[in-house]
């Protein structure tokens, strides 16, 4: 193990980090394909755009999150993210977003994640 900068890294997560870039390297390959295309041309990024929401409301409103529950977050965050850097004409539904279940509103979700109790929350958010 060595310190970095107030943090232990090991040292056995080089291989780790090399297999996570291989594979993000294939998937880029894969995207940048015709079948890479298609998919991203058959997806209605508005309705996934919902989902994802509903589910950060949903899991958020929770009073106390599991492992899964953050992985959850983590992912969702990153979908939300990717979905308005590439589709910023959906960042008006975004901020319009309404929920009967869990968080109420966009604004609430972004706080209720930026303050919540569990740092892995905070810090994907």
């Amino acid at each position: 193990m060595v310190r970095r900068s107030s943090s232990i890294i090991d040292e056995g997560d080089a291989p780790r980090k090399k297999a996570k870039a291989t594979n993000m390297d294939q998937i880029e390959e894969l995207m940048k394909s015709p079948e890479g295309q298609q998919i991203m041309l058959d997806t209605d990024f508005s309705q996934l755009l919902d989902k994802v929401m509903m589910l950060i409301a949903t899991v958020l409103s929770k009073s106390v999150l599991n492992y899964e529950d953050k992985i959850i977050i983590e992912n969702a965050v990153s979908i939300v993210v990717g979905i308005l850097l590439f589709k910023k004409e959906l960042y008006p539904k975004f901020e319009g977003f309404t929920s009967t279940v869990g968080v109420a509103t966009a604004e609430q979700l972004v706080l209720v994640g930026l303050l919540n109790q569990e740092e892995k929350v905070r810090i994907d958010f």
